[in-house]
């Protein structure tokens, strides 16, 4: 889930902080950044949790062994242990 969630928290920090996105990059003092972090890395922990106990890998770790296993790789458990 590493690359999966790294991926995650970047996609939400230029969301967030960008042009592209929200565009609120300078408007946040640093209490209110350590509670924005705070809560997406608890957030992202739930959902990583969750989604480990359905899956080996992460998606993005299971589409990255794809490509170079060269071969689809089941992206769930086919069996609960």
């Amino acid at each position: 889930m590493a690359l999966t969630i790294h991926l995650t928290q970047t996609a939400i920090g230029i969301g967030v902080l960008y042009g592209i996105g929200l565009g609120w990059r300078g408007s946040f003092s640093l209490a209110s950044c350590f509670v924005f972090a705070g809560l997406a890395f608890v957030i992202q922990t739930v959902a990583a949790r969750v989604w480990l106990r359905h899956s080996t890998f992460g998606p993005v770790e299971c589409l990255w062994r794809s490509v170079t296993y060269g071969r689809r790789l089941p992206l769930l458990r086919t069996s609960h242990s």
